[in-house]
């Protein structure tokens, strides 16, 4: 698996500013509905909400602990490689 930066052809490649915008606006458009809908389905029972939220808490501990964690190590080991 490689992580960034990319190299190809001998140059790094990086995603640079108008691809990572579009990108949070389909990550937007992708989460903000089916947030909305699990919200909305919340409303209907306590125990539908109980299924709903911790299955969700937990994602978004994993998530944090990958993305925030694991990345954020990964990324300071390859800076250590550079110097």
């Amino acid at each position: 698996m490689e992580f960034l930066p990319i190299m190809y052809s001998g140059q790094r490649v990086y995603a640079g500013f108008w691809r990572r915008f579009c990108a949070m606006w389909v990550d937007t458009f992708i989460v903000l509905p089916l947030s909305f809908f699990l919200f909305w389905l919340e409303g209907f029972d306590k125990t539908l909400a109980i299924f709903i939220v911790i299955p969700s808490a937990a994602l978004r501990v994993m998530y944090h602990i990958f993305f925030k964690g694991v990345v954020f190590i990964l990324r300071n080991i390859i800076a250590m490689r550079l110097v």
